[in-house]
C-alpha cells in the first residue's frame, strides 16, 4: 500500500497489522488491502464504471437525436426551431461530455478529484437544462456513491485543483453558450426584419401598387409562379344580401369566383381573396365580409385544383376593385400579385 500523500509505500506495523507507517512522512495509516472499495471486476469502482457506461449511452443518443431532428427540418422555421432547441441544450450537452470525460479519468486513474469532478459536473449538466434531468441524474448520484468509495488521497490540495477546474469549465460554457445564443439571435433577427419588410405594405394603397408587386392581373388571367402555384379569378358579382349579424352598412358586397392549383407545394396551397388587401376605386381599403358563399377554399396537395368563392365589401360605390394577394411558398418566400376587377 502507498502513502495517500507521498506515494511512498507504507511499512506495515508489526505490533499492529491494521496501520502502515510512511517513512518520509513519518505518520501511520490504515492498512486497506489490495483492491479495498474496488469493484470486483478487475477493481475497477462498480458506481462509476456504470455511471460511466450510462453517460456514454447517453451522449450518443444525443448525437443521433439531434441529427435526425435537424435533418428532418423541412422549412426555414422548422430550421429556426432546430437551431434555437439546440442552443438552449448545448451547454447543458456540452457540461455532460466534459463530466463523461471526468467520470473516465477517476474511473480508470482511481483519482476521489477527478470523480468528484465528474459528479459536479453532472449536477451542473442537470441545473443547465432541468428538462433532461432523467438522463443525467443515475449517472450524479453513482458518481458521488463512487467518489465516496474511493480511497481517500490528498485533501485540500485536490480541493483546490478542482474548484479551479470546475470555475474555468463553467467559465467555457458560458461563452459557448453566448456564442451560441448569439448566433441564433441574429438569425432571428434576420428573418424578423425579412417577415416586417414583406408586411410592411399595410394601409397605403398606392405604395402597395408599387412594391413587390409581380404584375396585375385582370378576371380570366392567371397567375402563375412556376412550380408553386396558379391562381385565376373566374368572376365578380355584386349581391344584395346583407348579413343581419354584422354591424357594417357596406356599400357594396361582391361574391367572388376564383381558382387556383397547387403545382408543386408539399405542404399544399391555400388562397383566400378576402384576406388580401382589397381596395376600392377611390383608393379605401374593404374588408372580408360574411356573406354566403357556396364554396369554401381549402388547403391543396400538389396536382389538384380548388374552385372556391370569397365574399367582400366596399364602403363606396366603386367601377372596379383591386385585391392585393400576396402568398408565401413552404420556405417563406414571397409573391404578390394585383387582381383588378371591373364591376358590371
Amino acid at each position: 500500500m502507498k502513502c495517500p500523500v507521498c506515494g511512498n509505500e507504507l511499512q506495515r506495523s508489526n505490533a499492529d497489522p491494521k496501520y502502515g507507517m510512511c517513512l518520509k512522512c513519518k505518520k501511520a495509516y490504515k492498512w486497506q488491502e489490495e483492491g479495498a472499495g474496488a469493484a470486483d471486476s478487475g477493481g475497477l469502482n462498480v458506481c462509476l464504471l456504470i455511471s460511466f457506461i450510462l453517460g456514454v449511452l447517453y451522449l450518443l443518443y444525443t448525437v443521433v437525436h439531434w441529427l435526425i431532428t435537424s435533418g428532418s427540418a423541412s422549412n426555414g422555421f422548422e430550421q429556426l426551431g432546430v437551431g434555437i432547441g439546440m442552443a438552449l441544450v448545448m451547454p447543458h450537452i456540452v457540461c455532460t461530455v466534459i463530466a463523461v470525460i471526468f467520470n473516465a479519468l477517476g474511473l480508470f486513474l482511481n483519482k476521489r478529484g477527478f470523480s468528484l469532478t465528474g459528479a459536479i459536473l453532472y449536477t451542473v449538466a442537470m441545473v443547465l437544462f432541468p428538462l433532461y434531468f432523467m438522463f443525467v441524474i443515475i449517472e450524479m448520484i453513482l458518481s458521488y456513491i463512487g467518489f465516496a468509495r474511493q480511497n481517500k488521497s490528498g485533501g485540500g490540495k485536490v480541493a483546490i485543483v478542482i474548484v479551479i477546474i470546475v470555475s474555468i469549465l463553467l467559465a467555457g460554457l458560458f461563452g459557448a453558450f453566448l456564442l451560441f445564443s448569439g448566433g441564433d439571435e441574429s438569425e432571428t433577427a434576420n428573418i424578423s426584419e425579412n417577415s416586417e419588410n414583406q408586411n410592411d405594405t399595410g394601409d397605403a394603397s398606392q405604395e402597395i401598387f408599387q412594391k413587390n408587386n409581380d404584375g396585375e392581373y385582370s378576371i380570366g388571367e392567371t397567375w402563375t409562379v412556376d412550380g408553386k402555384w396558379s391562381l385565376t379569378v373566374d368572376s365578380i358579382a355584386e349581391t344584395a344580401d346583407r348579413n343581419q349579424f354584422e354591424e357594417r352598412n357596406p356599400a357594396q358586397v361582391f361574391i367572388i369566383n376564383y381558382t387556383y392549383e397547387n403545382l408543386g407545394e408539399e405542404d399544399g396551397v391555400y388562397f383566400d381573396l378576402s384576406g388580401g388587401q382589397i381596395v376600392d376605386s377611390t383608393g379605401l381599403m374593404g374588408y372580408s365580409y360574411p356573406g354566403s358563399v357556396s364554396n369554401n377554399p381549402q388547403n391543396t396537395p400538389v396536382g389538384a385544383r380548388c374552385a372556391a368563392q370569397d365574399c367582400v365589401a366596399v364602403d363606396n360605390v366603386s367601377s372596379e376593385i383591386r385585391i392585393i394577394v400576396t402568398q408565401y411558398d413552404n420556405n417563406f418566400n414571397s409573391y404578390t400579385a394585383t387582381f383588378v376587377m371591373p364591376i358590371g
